[in-house]
């Protein structure tokens, strides 16, 4: 692939047989490899003008990629051991290159930026090299230049709300509504007047009792239960009810997450019900439910930091002691993604009763 970028410079002697070689192997053998390869071959082939086989590639990547309206263009690959430049964000921008070298369609392309966007947007790009990579491709073909777009127009309940010009290099704009403008069955609506891609959050922040507060979820979700821990000759086992307990006996908190995207930097917040306290004392990092995590204690609850939280189901489970006993707040588990707080969630089981019967 890199021999091919310099086309003004001769061959040197015996090398131009082996590149032709090698060249008509892959040719003849691009079905049997990764897209990873594919795409470097059709680099290639584009430098080389053979346009039909290149055509035929891109039509074959083109079937196998996943399209959806929110997250774009990608790719489902399992990554490899063996190239050590293979991982989706780097192949997201080769992607972009090839599609930018054929003249591709501005539709398709945008849908390709839009998945790096994605990720940039709840994750760190994996090293300087990826970033390098995403930026060039980001920022390459640009229809027009970021700080010179027309800003976006939002209008609340269909009455359009003013903005200011950002001033930052990244086009980045803040607007915050009073309460009393806000209605409950008010609408936001967002017009973008750029041809560059843009994306943004909506947040609604406000003070209420724990208890009188409604759940709150995105595509990031969280339910929060409490079991008692009852111990018998049969084994341990978790019952529901809670009452007829006593000091000393052991709940146990259960903290079902669910997740419909790949996501970076995962804080949760979860306040221990009233009337117990933890079992474990010492923070550091645990595996539990599928997830590493580092766990902390504080005066109010427990705190678990995430790096990495992968699309799907995740079950965390921790026990506290009861030491006193009443009718108390089942304490309120929050889940954010500092990258993006618009990816949210929060549950309260409620009260819960450990008062004897």
């Amino acid at each position: 692939m890199a021999r091919s970028a310099f086309k003004d410079f001769e061959f040197a002697a015996r090398t131009k047989e082996p590149y032709n070689y090698f060249l008509a192997q892959a040719s003849k053998n691009w079905n049997k490899t990764g897209a990873w390869q594919q795409v470097q071959l059709a680099t290639v082939l584009k430098r080389e003008g053979d346009e039909k086989l290149l055509q035929t590639i891109v039509k074959s990547l083109e079937e196998r990629a996943i399209k959806s309206d929110e997250l774009g263009t990608y790719w489902k690959r399992p990554l490899s051991f063996f190239f050590y430049c293979e991982p989706d964000i780097v192949f997201q921008s080769f992607v972009i290159q090839l599609f930018n070298n054929i003249n591709a369609p501005s539709e398709k392309i945008n849908a390709l930026k839009l998945w790096l966007l994605q990720q940039k947007r709840t994750h760190a790009w994996d090293s300087p090299f990826s970033t390098a990579q995403a930026v060039f491709a980001l920022l390459s073909n640009a229809i027009e230049p970021i700080v010179n777009q027309a800003l976006p127009e939002f209008y609340l309940d269909g009455k359009k709300l003013g903005l200011e010009q950002s001033k930052t290099i990244d086009g980045f704009v803040l607007l915050a509504l009073n309460q009393m403008d806000i209605k409950k069955d008010s609408k936001m609506e967002l017009k973008n007047n750029g041809k560059n891609v843009v994306f943004g959050g909506l947040f609604h922040s406000y003070f209420k009792q724990v208890d009188d507060t409604s759940s709150f979820r995105s595509s990031l979700k969280i339910r929060k239960e409490i079991f008692k821990l009852e111990r018998s000759a049969r084994g341990d086992s978790l019952v529901n009810n809670l009452t007829n307990s006593c000091p000393g006996d052991l709940l146990m908190v259960r903290l079902l997450i669910e997740n419909d995207r790949d996501l970076g930097f995962i804080s949760i917040d979860d306040q221990r019900p009233a009337g117990t306290e933890p079992i474990k004392q010492l923070s550091g990092y645990e595996y539990n439910g599928g997830l590493w995590y580092y766990r902390v204690n504080v005066d109010t609850g427990t705190r678990f930091y995430i790096s990495n939280l992968p699309k799907g189901r995740f079950v965390l489970e921790f026990p506290v002691r009861v030491s006193h006993l009443g009718s108390f707040s089942g304490g309120r588990a929050n889940i954010l993604c500092s990258f993006a707080p618009e990816f949210g969630a929060n549950h309260s089981p409620g009260k819960i009763n450990l008062e004897p019967k």
